[in-house]
């Protein structure tokens, strides 16, 4: 290109995508200077979540995820929020499910989450209702 930009998708996959955001991702954690981190940070994502809408894995994403997920990653450096997210998903062992967040006696305890049965039922009558 003459205007010395550099074009990053060479073709419009699911694939080019995915090399995008890992490139942008790379670019991230060598990134010394905040801003641009964030930056790159936020064009990782979101060529994440647009490659996920491509395959067919979630027919929208809320524009309220999106903000919390951009706030999620200016509050906190990726290795933080991980540890965060670890440490809630111990505090939700502790009786409370992470979907309804509801105290409830029995959960289904996983590494990030704990679903109660009320949820966990529900999840099967949606997924059972998918084609």
């Amino acid at each position: 290109m003459t205007s010395g930009t550099t074009r990053w998708l060479d073709e419009c996959t699911v694939a080019a995508l995915e090399r995008f955001a890992d490139e942008v991702g790379a670019m991230a954690e060598q990134s010394g200077d905040e801003a641009r981190r964030r930056f790159y940070e936020g064009m990782a994502v979101a060529a994440k979540l647009i490659a996920l809408r491509w395959e067919g894995k979630c027919a929208y994403i809320d524009n309220h995820l999106l903000h919390n997920v951009y706030e999620a990653l200016t509050a906190f450096p990726l290795d933080k929020l991980e540890e965060a997210l670890a440490l809630e998903a111990q505090e939700a062992c502790n009786g409370r499910c992470s979907f309804c967040l509801k105290e409830k006696p029995r959960l289904v305890n996983g590494p990030l989450a704990a679903i109660c049965e009320d949820c966990l039922q529900f999840g099967l009558e949606v997924m059972a209702k998918q084609p």
